[in-house]
């Protein structure tokens, strides 16, 4: 990576400090290709609350696209699921805007997928520090993952930017979808 660096985090630790221009590649993640469930979990602190950003994403736009979650400059936070490799994006839930309002805080966000279940609302929770906040987006997630070479990331959208000006921390990935009691 370039232009981040670790900092000192919540727990006097160190997360990862995104300067804005800056993400980690964590490569190509077989495990997250035609999956139907999957959970993200990291830790966020914004320095901009107004800034359209990707926190973690796996494959890019319109060629190899599998999932992101992103912030929006309406505070919010949005996890997009693609339908096939060449989906535009219009798969998704989100919290409610002004949502992520602090510059000084943290955020535990956990992303649950259970392409199983009957609804977007089901099939795709967002929690913020324990609590389910997931409202209803648009389209239709799809009932698993595509079959993406593209890199997940942590910071960026693959090959279109979105990079993320803050710190990330403790970001991790489940092979299933966590319940409610495993994340409050």
């Amino acid at each position: 990576t370039t232009g981040s660096g670790l900092t000192e985090d919540r727990h006097s630790l160190y997360s990862m400090d995104f300067d804005g221009t800056a993400y980690i590649n964590a490569g190509v993640v077989p495990a997250l290709n035609t999956v139907t469930q999957f959970s993200i979990s990291c830790w966020c602190r914004f320095d901009n609350t107004s800034r359209l950003e990707a926190i973690v994403s796996n494959g890019g736009d319109v060629s190899n696209y599998n999932f992101l979650l992103q912030h929006w400059p309406s505070s919010n936070v949005s996890f997009f699921i693609a339908s096939s490799l060449t989906d535009s994006g219009n798969n998704y839930v989100k919290t409610s805007n002004n949502f992520i309002t602090s510059t000084t805080d943290f955020y535990n966000i956990v992303v649950v997928y259970d392409g199983s279940l009957s609804t977007n609302i089901l099939k795709a929770k967002i929690y913020v520090n324990g609590v389910d906040v997931t409202v209803n987006g648009g389209g239709t997630i799809p009932t698993s993952t595509t079959n993406t070479t593209g890199t997940f990331n942590i910071g960026e959208w693959e090959n279109i930017g979105r990079f993320f000006d803050g710190q990330i921390d403790e970001v991790a990935i489940f092979n299933r979808a966590l319940d409610s009691t495993e994340i409050a």
